[in-house]
């Protein structure tokens, strides 16, 4: 189903978000 497809990629776009996010931070706090 259409709207599953759409789901799983939002899903999969707000994952990879939060983790750029998180690195980031990890990132900055060590320098």
């Amino acid at each position: 189903e259409s709207w599953r497809a759409a789901f799983g990629l939002t899903v999969t776009l707000i994952w990879i978000y939060i983790n750029m996010l998180r690195i980031l931070a990890i990132m900055q706090s060590d320098n």
